[in-house]
């Protein structure tokens, strides 16, 4: 099913079909609209067209459904707050209630096992750094274990240690349960070494999409970035 999206600037949209099990980056230049297009497929921008999961129309969805389908992670971190990460985290899962009351704890801590925050489990968020919230903010994702993961730049506050690890992480996600991860990111480093489909976005709505080496060249980083530059494998 083709799917079409026109963003509030006009500017329109070919999804492309995404299989589930897989991580998409998403790329493109400053301003070109990779943010819009993720708050757009989660449903938090009003936009014309039709997307589909699961042959589901988001449309059709409750907020509800949303919540349980789509987990989304914008690009402002989480407000400092008295809460500590653990009782943010149980209090989204109590309130999406689609996690057994008695399974939350144990899930909750092995998210934070994985991302190695668990040294900050119990610390109000008012007294971590950018980064340390932004990997509380995937954290909180991963916990809801959605059928789509939308990330706007989860690795912007980090640095390089903590930007393999939450990829690294989204990566292990994916494939465990199945789900699509599509994710905007401006590393293309990033892109070329985790993803199973790049999704570039230009100018007029001029898309790219498939596997990193076919998409990812000189050619397409002279019309997207206005760059000159080779692609050199390792």
């Amino acid at each position: 099913m083709k799917q079409h999206i026109v963003l509030p600037h006009k500017q329109q949209i070919t999804i492309p079909h995404i299989q589930p099990g897989q991580l998409v980056t998403l790329i493109g230049a400053n301003g070109i609209g990779t943010s819009s297009l993720l708050k757009a497929i989660a449903g938090l921008l009003k936009v014309e067209g039709e997307l589909c999961l699961n042959q589901l129309p988001l449309s059709d969805m409750t907020a509800k459904q949303r919540l349980e389908h789509i987990g989304y992670v914008p690009q402002a971190l989480p407000q400092t707050t008295p809460l500590t990460p653990f009782e943010m985290l149980r209090s989204s899962l109590l309130h999406l209630q689609k996690t057994p009351e008695h399974q939350i704890n144990t899930l909750i801590t092995q998210v934070f096992k994985q991302l190695e925050i668990s040294d900050i489990a119990l610390t109000p968020l008012s007294q971590l750094s950018g980064g340390q919230r932004q990997m509380v903010a995937v954290a909180n994702v991963l916990t809801r274990t959605p059928k789509l993961l939308l990330l706007d730049e989860p690795t912007s506050a980090l640095d390089l240690r903590w930007q393999l690890k939450v990829i690294n992480t989204l990566k292990q996600q994916v494939q465990r349960t199945n789900c699509i991860a599509i994710i905007a990111i401006h590393d293309i480093n990033l892109a070329l070494r985790f993803s199973d489909q790049v999704w570039v976005l230009g100018h007029a709505g001029v898309t790219h999409f498939g596997k990193p080496n076919d998409v990812v060249n000189s050619a397409m980083l002279a019309q997207i970035y206005g760059i000159k530059a080779r692609v050199v494998t390792d």
